[in-house]
């Protein structure tokens, strides 16, 4: 097989399935199968190992992403194996990519610009209240 259907957009607009029988088939499988993984295995060190509030709402975040785009790509690949003509349509292909990347942007906009900004809110906000009347514990 060579890379040069690969790059023409006409093929990926087709509603033929994808062929998913061969050695590339199986890469894309795998790839799909390691993101549950990976989502699974976050999500439970994010709730598990990390004492850390803004570093275990990364994990869950990245846990679900992970775990939703691989099951969701490994039923692009069933329908793409049972031969199901729309649902297994090579357009899904990069529709997925697309979703996928912008879920990943936004995953990581949020930890180099949102935590940040958290931590600092929640470190002020633990510097005034040391003056604020409180019980002791």
């Amino acid at each position: 097989m060579t890379i040069l259907p690969l790059l023409n957009p006409l093929f990926w607009l087709s509603m033929e399935p994808l062929n998913v029988d061969g050695l590339a088939g199986k890469l894309v499988f795998g790839f799909f199968l390691f993101l549950v993984l990976f989502g699974v295995v976050s999500r439970m060190l994010a709730q598990h190992k990390t004492k850390d509030r803004y570093m275990k709402h990364i994990g869950f975040r990245l846990g679900h992403m992970s775990m939703t785009m691989g099951l969701v790509g490994l039923v692009l690949c069933f329908f793409s194996y049972e031969l199901i003509r729309f649902f297994g349509a090579r357009f899904w292909y990069p529709v997925w990519a697309v979703v996928f990347m912008v879920w990943l942007v936004k995953t990581i906009l949020y930890m180099k610009k949102e935590v940040p900004s958290m931590r600092l809110r929640d470190d002020i906000r633990k510097n005034l209240m040391k003056y604020m009347p409180h019980r002791k514990k």
